[in-house]
C-alpha cells in the first residue's frame, strides 16, 4: 500500500523545515563558539576591561525582544535616589541614529551635549523615557559606553554613586559589581534554544557569569523550577510588571483616563506587540478597535495611522513609542482630535531585593 503521508504540500512544507534547520544549526554552531571565545578573552584579559568609580550595576537579558529592562533600571534608579546616592545611566541607544562614537547625554529630558551633527533626527525613545522617570539624573547614549563615561566625568562636575549598564550583559569592556539578568516568565515556556534556532541571543552557559536573574511576572505561578529549567543553579528573584497610565493631561481632548468599554485604537512598535495588546484589554477593560502594530523601534506611517483611527477617539500607545516620535503624536492629536493615552510598563521589586542588587554597602 502507497503511504501518503508526505505528499504535496505537506512534504514541500517538511523539506523547507528540514533544509531551513540544516543551515540554522551550523550557524547557531558557529555563533555559540564566536560567543564563548569572546567571553573568554575577557575573563582572561580583565585587565584590559574598564573599571569605573563607584558600584557598577548591568540590567541586560538573554533573550531577544522585550526583557524589562528599562523599568527595572527606573525601578532601581529610583531606589538610588530615594537613598541620596547618584546613579547614572549608560546606555548604547540601541537604533538611535547615532554614529559609532558619538553621543549624548540626557538630563531631565534635555539634550545637554553639543557635540553631535545635530539631535532633531534621533530616535532616543527609550533614554527620554528613562529620563522622564528618574529626574536629575544623566542619560548617557552611545555605543562607546565605557569612553562616553570617561569623557562624562572629565567634563562634568556631576558625582556619580551608581553607573547603571542599561542592556550591559553582552558590553564586557566594562567591569561590573554586580551582573542581573532579565527574563520574563513566559520566556520560560518557550525554547530556549540559540539564535537563529530560537530567541537566545547567547547560550544559557553565559548565565554563569551573572550574579542573579530576574523573572518578571506576568502570572501568579512562581513555583518555577529555574535549576531544571535552565541547567543552573542560579540565585534568582522575583518582580511584578505592571501597566500605568501616564499623566499628561495636555493630551488628551474629552477622556482623561481609560474607562472600561471605551473604544480605542491600539498602536505600538515593541518587541511584544500582542503581549501589549492583550494587557491593555485585561488592565482597563477597553474595547479595542484596531491595533496598527509595528517591529520593535520602527518608525510609524503616521498618515496610516491617522486613517485607522477614523472616527475613533482614543488612542493607546506605549510610553516608548510615544517619547521616539512625541512631536507627530501632538500634531496627530490635534488633525485628528483625539485623546492619547500613554501607557508605561513599570516593575514592582521589593526593597530587601533592591537593597541586595544596589549594592549600597560597598559605597
Amino acid at each position: 500500500m502507497k503511504l501518503k503521508y508526505f505528499s504535496g504540500p505537506k512534504k514541500t512544507w517538511l523539506f523547507l523545515k528540514a533544509a531551513s534547520l540544516i543551515f540554522r544549526l551550523p550557524v547557531a554552531a558557529c555563533f555559540s563558539f564566536l560567543l564563548l571565545l569572546r567571553a573568554y578573552y575577557y575573563r582572561i584579559f580583565s585587565g584590559s576591561r574598564l573599571t569605573l568609580p563607584g558600584v557598577t550595576i548591568s540590567i541586560g537579558n538573554v533573550v531577544m525582544g522585550g526583557g524589562g529592562k528599562t523599568p527595572f533600571t527606573i525601578a532601581l534608579g529610583e531606589y538610588l535616589l530615594a537613598r541620596g546616592k547618584h546613579p547614572a545611566i549608560l546606555t548604547r541607544g540601541y537604533k538611535s541614529g547615532l554614529r559609532s562614537g558619538e553621543s549624548v547625554v540626557i538630563c531631565d529630558g534635555i539634550i545637554k551635549t553639543e557635540d553631535h551633527r545635530g539631535h532633531e533626527n534621533l530616535m532616543l525613545d527609550e533614554p527620554l523615557l528613562i529620563s522622564h522617570a528618574l529626574k536629575g539624573v544623566p542619560i548617557i547614549v552611545g555605543n562607546k559606553r565605557g569612553q562616553n563615561a570617561t569623557r562624562f566625568l572629565k567634563s562634568q562636575s556631576h558625582r556619580v554613586s551608581h553607573w547603571i549598564l542599561d542592556d550591559g550583559f553582552q558590553h564586557l569592556k566594562i567591569n561590573r559589581n554586580i551582573d542581573i539578568v532579565l527574563f520574563k516568565d513566559f520566556h520560560l515556556a518557550r525554547p530556549l534554544w540559540l539564535f537563529p534556532l530560537g530567541i537566545l541571543r547567547e547560550p544559557l552557559i553565559a548565565l554563569k557569569r551573572c550574579h542573579y536573574i530576574g523573572i518578571g511576572k506576568t502570572s501568579d505561578d512562581k513555583n518555577k523550577d529555574l535549576d531544571k529549567i535552565l541547567g543552573l543553579p542560579v540565585n534568582y528573584f522575583f518582580y511584578e510588571n505592571a501597566q500605568s497610565e501616564c499623566d499628561f493631561p495636555d493630551l488628551k481632548k474629552e477622556s482623561l483616563k481609560l474607562v472600561p468599554s471605551m473604544e480605542v485604537v491600539i498602536a505600538s512598535a515593541i518587541a511584544e506587540n500582542r503581549q501589549f495588546l492583550e494587557d491593555v484589554r485585561q488592565k482597563f477593560q477597553v474595547k479595542v478597535v484596531d491595533h496598527y502594530a509595528l517591529g520593535d523601534h520602527k518608525n510609524m506611517d503616521f498618515s496610516l495611522l491617522k486613517e485607522k483611527i477614523g472616527s475613533c477617539k482614543n488612542l493607546v500607545v506605549t510610553a516608548k513609542d510615544y517619547f521616539r516620535e512625541a512631536k507627530k503624536f501632538q500634531t496627530l492629536r490635534d488633525e485628528a482630535n483625539i485623546s492619547i493615552h500613554v501607557i508605561t510598563l513599570t516593575a514592582r521589586v521589593d526593597a530587601i531585593t533592591l537593597e541586595n542588587l544596589a549594592h549600597i554597602d560597598k559605597m
